[in-house]
């Protein structure tokens, strides 16, 4: 799978070909702190030696779950809720995966109107 934004900078889409060449990115991954977290390490070392010892994907999921909250708020209380969860041994925030709408065709729509009807059977 191609993200969008790629396949607008190539000018391919779906069932193009295209030529790739992979390289390991050796570069180190840090992930950049929303100040609220900052500040609240400074009390909360704890938190932040556990925090620091994370892979950079769970690291990127905290950081990710605060700085998405639209309002300071939110964002606040998440910071708490983090650092109550990183005391906790918590090693990522899991972001919920957004329910997307579905267009189906008739005939899809009926098969999987009948199998959600359908007993289900424990071996």
């Amino acid at each position: 799978m191609i993200l969008k934004s790629i396949r607008e900078q190539t000018g391919k889409t779906f069932g193009d070909e295209v030529h790739l060449t992979v390289e390991a990115d050796t570069s180190p991954r840090v992930v950049e702190l929303p100040e609220g977290l900052k500040r609240a390490f400074q009390t909360e070392k704890e938190a932040k030696a556990f925090f620091e010892k994370l892979s950079y994907t769970h690291q990127k999921e905290y950081v990710t779950w605060i700085n998405d909250a639209k309002k300071e708020e939110t964002r606040q209380a998440r910071v708490i809720k983090t650092i109550e969860m990183l005391k906790k041994g918590k090693k990522g925030h899991q972001v919920p995966i957004p329910h997307l709408p579905v267009k189906l065709d008739s005939e899809t729509a009926q098969d999987l109107t009948l199998a959600a009807s359908m007993p289900r059977i424990n071996s």
